[in-house]
C-alpha cells in the first residue's frame, strides 16, 4: 500500500482491461451533498480515489476539493480526464452548485501527514482502507482522521463481493465503533466529527 510503483500498473493494466470504466460505479454523492450544504461544510479531501471523477463531480457541486493518492498515474490520468459534465452530474446526482470550485491533485501515501494536511470539512474514501492489512489499517485510519476538521464527516465506503466469506476484520467501520465515533447518516444537524459508512456490495 505504501509503494506508488504497484499501483501505477494496477491502474495501467486497469485501463487496458477496460475495467476502469467502472470506478465510479458505486458512486452517488447527492446524500452526502445535501448534508456538507446543509451544515455549511466546504472542503473534501478525497484520499485513494485512484483515477475516480467523483473529485470533478463535487468540484461542479460547488466544494473546494483536494486528491491525495499514492499512484502518481492516477493523479495524471485523473487530472488530465476529460469527462463531460453529464457523466459528472450523474455522480451527484444533479447537484449542481452556480460555480464550479477548484481541486488540487496530490500523488504522495496518505500515511505522510506532511500532505495534505487540513484541516478538511470532510475526508472521503472509498474502497481504500479495506484494502490495508490488518495491522496497518489503524495507522491509515488514525492518518485520515487527523486531517478532518473538529467539526465534519469521514465517510468511508467499504464494498463486499457477493457471497464473500471474507472476515469483517478489514471492515474500516469496526475501527470507528472501538474509537466510538458518533456513527451518522444525516438527519440532524453536525456539531462534531462523524463517521458516516457506506457499504455497498455486488
Amino acid at each position: 500500500m505504501a509503494e506508488a510503483a504497484p499501483w501505477d500498473e494496477f491502474w495501467t493494466e486497469q485501463m487496458k482491461s477496460g475495467i476502469a470504466g467502472f470506478v465510479d460505479l458505486f458512486c452517488r454523492d447527492g446524500r452526502l451533498i445535501d448534508a456538507m450544504r446543509a451544515n455549511r461544510l466546504k472542503t473534501i479531501l478525497c484520499a485513494g480515489s485512484g483515477i475516480s471523477q467523483e473529485p470533478k463531480a463535487l468540484a461542479l457541486a460547488g466544494f473546494d476539493v483536494t486528491v491525495l493518492d499514492i499512484s502518481p498515474l492516477a493523479i495524471k490520468v485523473a487530472q488530465e480526464w476529460n469527462v463531460p459534465d453529464t457523466l459528472l452530474l450523474n455522480l451527484i446526482e444533479g447537484r449542481r452548485a452556480g460555480r464550479r470550485r477548484r481541486i488540487r491533485f496530490v500523488a504522495g501515501d496518505l500515511l505522510d501527514g506532511r500532505l495534505c494536511p487540513g484541516p478538511f470539512d470532510v475526508v472521503l474514501e472509498r474502497r481504500t482502507l479495506q484494502l490495508f492489512p490488518d495491522d496497518e489499517r489503524p495507522a491509515a485510519m488514525r492518518a485520515l482522521a487527523a486531517r478532518l476538521g473538529r467539526r465534519g464527516i469521514f465517510f468511508s465506503h467499504s464494498h463486499r463481493n457477493l457471497g464473500s466469506r471474507a472476515p469483517r476484520a478489514n471492515d474500516p467501520s469496526d475501527w470507528f465503533r472501538a474509537e466510538r465515533w458518533p456513527l451518522w447518516q444525516g438527519g440532524r444537524p453536525i456539531d462534531a466529527r462523524v463517521a458516516w459508512l457506506s457499504l455497498s456490495s455486488g
